[in-house]
């Protein structure tokens, strides 16, 4: 399941969601629809609806971990996944790290088994 445009700023609201941050993560998703729209173009089959929801609400708890120090990446994911929306929290489980190709949770579907991750050393991105 993954949740509408509408669903993803009621929880953007819900969750307190800083001005700043809301206004970043709508922009995400403008530049991230756009990218994947054009790699759609040339053959990829990207769920646009996915790369949507997951570009709103990947920082989604935040706010909150700015007071509390945990990893937003992880909280947030539990709470999208503890609300059915299991897809999306998995790529908000991973929206900090890079990965190579074969990779189950990218957004196109193709699996990413690379021997490498990068985790950035900035706390709460």
């Amino acid at each position: 399941m993954i949740p509408t445009k509408e669903e993803c700023l009621r929880l953007m609201s819900q969750y307190g969601m800083l001005e700043n941050i809301a206004a970043h993560s709508l922009e995400v998703a403008r530049v991230a629809l756009f990218i994947s729209t054009e790699l759609n173009k040339k053959g990829q089959k990207i769920d646009l609806g996915l790369v949507e929801a997951a570009s709103l609400l990947h920082d989604l708890t935040k706010t909150e971990c700015l007071r509390t120090k945990e990893d937003h990446a992880q909280t947030g994911s539990q709470v999208l996944k503890g609300m059915g929306y299991e897809r999306v929290g998995e790529v908000v489980a991973q929206h900090i790290w890079l990965c190579k190709e074969g990779d189950s949770t990218s957004i196109s579907g193709a699996a990413c088994g690379g021997s490498w991750r990068f985790r950035s050393s900035r706390k709460n991105m």
